[in-house]
């Protein structure tokens, strides 16, 4: 006959135990147990955003838990998709009055709508007929700082031509520090942004003495698609492995260098 330890016992007991544990817990304190099941980060998520819908929505869900976030960045539902947000939060200083605002009757998309989606001092305030980030009444006119210049360049090239166009989940000075407004295939979001242009410079080119025009110091000094690469000296050329999309409106998308 088997002889049962009190390990074997206890350790028999523990699914049930927990169980009732959760249970318990689920009842009397439920953000303790999303807290203990889910990993929930504190805070509140900001309001859902208002924007226009369009006649052939696409959601997109950017994440599906909290843990999926950067730092104190929550997982939140807005309008059937779900983005990473900063917990809400009120900073101080005034919103300026725009004289061109239009009514409450006529809405335009919102880009944010609590004060932790803004860099720097930027507050989220109504400013037409959306809601977006601007500086406070006091820093109005002044020149922008280090954490407002959107500085750096997107992980993929603006050049996009889609047949329905996905939602904005940001505007220019709607991001925050180190992010900056950039589109992703057909949408556009907040990323982190990279300190050269995407791509890789030719292994060789032929060098061009006739114009000086192409002379570059850095990537910022060239067009879009280009990179400022050692060549004859340093020249912006056609840069490669490009990550910048076209879209034919069917379900192909090709990449610029004709590559599908």
């Amino acid at each position: 006959m088997m002889k049962i330890t009190h390990v074997s016992v206890l350790l028999l007991l523990l699914p049930l135990s927990t169980l009732v544990i959760s249970a318990s817990v689920n009842i009397n304190d439920k953000g303790l147990y999303n807290n203990i099941i889910f990993n929930i980060k504190p805070g509140s998520c900001p309001p859902q955003r208002y924007y226009i819908k369009s006649e052939h929505e696409v959601y997109h869900r950017l994440c599906v838990r909290d843990t999926e976030c950067p730092g104190d960045f929550k997982c939140c539902l807005d309008n059937g998709h779900t983005i990473c947000k900063p917990p809400v939060k009120e900073k101080t200083g005034t919103c300026p009055s725009f004289t061109n605002a239009l009514s409450s009757a006529e809405k335009c998309n919102d880009h944010c709508t609590s004060d932790s989606e803004c860099p720097g001092t930027f507050k989220c305030c109504l400013k037409t007929c959306g809601r977006s980030c601007v500086p406070t009444l006091h820093d109005m006119g002044k020149p922008s700082n280090g954490s407002t210049a959107r500085t750096g360049f997107c992980p993929q090239e603006e050049i996009s031509n889609c047949a329905v166009k996905e939602r904005a989940f940001c505007d220019a000075p709607s991001c925050l520090d180190g992010y900056k407004c950039c589109p992703k295939i057909c949408r556009t979001e907040c990323q982190k942004t990279l300190p050269e242009r995407p791509g890789g410079c030719p292994t060789s080119a032929p060098c061009v003495f006739e114009s000086e025009s192409n002379a570059c110091s850095s990537d910022y000094d060239c067009s879009p698609l280009f990179k400022c690469c050692a060549i004859c000296g340093n020249r912006c050329v056609k840069a490669q492995n490009i990550p910048s999309f076209l879209h034919n409106g069917t379900n192909t998308i090709f990449l610029i260098d004709g590559r599908k």
